[in-house]
C-alpha cells in the first residue's frame, strides 16, 4: 500500500509539473476514453473509480464544467444518465496518457527487470480478474 500511494504522489507531481489534469480525474477520462464510444453509464464509472453516487456525481459536475465530457440520456434505461466523453476530454486524455506512461515507467518501471514485470503483469492480471470475474 505505501509503495502505491508514494507511486500515485509522484505520478501526480509528474502530472501537475506538465499542467495535466490530476491522476483521479485522468483515470476516469481513461476509462472513458477506452469504452465504446467514450461512453459510460455513471454508475459503471462510479464502480470503476471506486466512488459513492455523490462522488461520481461531483466528479462528472467538474468534468462537464471543464468541457471533458458531457452528459446524455442512456437510451436503454431512462432513469440512469451517461458520461460521455468530449473531444477536448480525449485530448487531454492523451496529453495526460503520455505524462502518465512515462512517470509509472521512471518511478516504478525502473525498479523491474524485465522477468519482473512479465511475473508481476501476470500475477496482478490474475487478481483483477478474479475480482471482477472477468470484466
Amino acid at each position: 500500500m505505501t509503495a502505491h500511494v508514494r507511486l500515485m504522489q509522484r505520478v501526480g507531481r509528474d502530472l501537475a509539473a506538465a499542467t495535466c489534469v490530476p491522476v483521479g480525474t485522468y483515470n476516469a477520462l481513461r476509462l472513458l476514453h477506452e469504452a465504446p464510444g467514450g461512453r459510460l453509464r455513471l454508475s459503471e464509472l462510479a464502480r470503476a473509480v471506486h466512488l459513492t453516487r455523490s462522488g461520481v456525481t461531483r466528479l462528472a459536475n467538474r468534468l462537464e464544467r471543464a468541457g471533458l465530457l458531457h452528459r446524455a440520456e442512456n437510451a436503454s434505461d431512462r432513469r440512469s444518465s451517461c458520461a460521455v466523453l468530449t473531444d477536448q476530454g480525449r485530448n487531454e486524455c492523451r496529453r495526460a496518457r503520455t505524462v502518465f506512461v512515462r512517470a509509472v515507467a521512471e518511478h516504478f518501471g525502473n525498479y523491474l527487470s524485465d522477468r519482473e514485470a512479465a511475473t508481476l503483469n501476470v500475477v496482478l492480471s490474475r487478481i483483477v480478474t478474479a475480482d471482477t470475474g472477468g470484466n
